[in-house]
């Protein structure tokens, strides 16, 4: 059975209350335990919850990651960005990186 290792990065690790911010995420795929002959098509849905968005300048809340195709041993780097406007409070946002 294939096992796919996700791992992820961000920067800055906090988003500052009552301003405009940015996070830059960075999405590691991995793909182990597959035979040399098989390849699979990898793809990642990112959803946020408001008042966070997966775009600068609306209220975006889920996207699609297209990773492409994986092979044994192969790793894929992804980015996206998170944003926030100015009417962010403080309080705990998730987001969900389900596969």
């Amino acid at each position: 059975m294939p096992t796919l290792e996700l791992n992820v990065e961000s920067n800055p690790q906090e988003l500052i209350a009552f301003r405009r911010n940015e996070l830059d995420f960075k999405l590691k795929f991995i793909l182990s335990d597959v035979d040399s002959s098989s390849n699979y098509w990898v793809e990642a849905l990112v959803e946020v919850e408001p008042p966070i968005s997966l775009a600068p300048d609306r209220s975006l809340k889920l996207g699609k990651i297209n990773v492409g195709i994986l092979s044994n041993g192969v790793v894929k780097e992804k980015r996206f960005k998170i944003f926030s406007n100015n009417d962010i409070y403080p309080d705990t946002f998730q987001i969900k990186l389900p596969l």
